[in-house]
């Protein structure tokens, strides 16, 4: 079934959300959405003003490849990317929990428009500032038709 890109989208997000507020360690943890105001200065913990745990999600279309004659299939392929932030100091125990939380929610995954997804993986980044960074990276696809 063809998604529009705003259904695609909104499908691609909803995912996400949907297994990181079922998670039991990333339901209360903070994420960063595509065109929302983050302030990274916001997620400190408590009185100490330690920094917090956070996550970002983001989507990238790379290609848009006409699929029919008369050019009114199309199909978009791109990356999903959440990066995965812990303080530094919490070890390895709590981002990989939240990876695995991240990937799975892709892992064997299509929408009810038809966007599928592949090829999830971790990409470890290492130390940014007070977080120790982790990225989980999935390829999504998608068609569309063009009216």
């Amino acid at each position: 079934m063809p998604a529009t890109y705003e259904q695609a989208d909104d499908e691609m997000m909803a995912t996400f959300r949907t297994a990181w507020l079922a998670g039991f360690e990333s339901s209360a943890i903070a994420v960063a959405w595509p065109n929302r105001r983050f302030d990274i200065d916001s997620v400190r913990q408590g009185d100490t003003g330690e920094a917090a745990s956070w996550a970002r999600i983001t989507t990238q279309h790379v290609t848009g490849k006409n699929q029919s004659i008369g050019g009114k299939l199309w199909r978009n392929r791109g990356l999903i990317t959440v990066e995965i932030r812990v303080p530094g100091e919490q070890g390895n125990s709590l981002h990989r929990k939240l990876c695995s939380i991240a990937a799975n929610a892709f892992r064997n995954n299509t929408t009810e428009s038809g966007v599928s997804f592949s090829n999830t993986r971790l990409r470890e980044i290492g130390n940014d500032g007070p977080w120790y960074r982790v990225d989980v990276l999935t390829e999504f696809q998608y068609s569309e038709v063009i009216t």
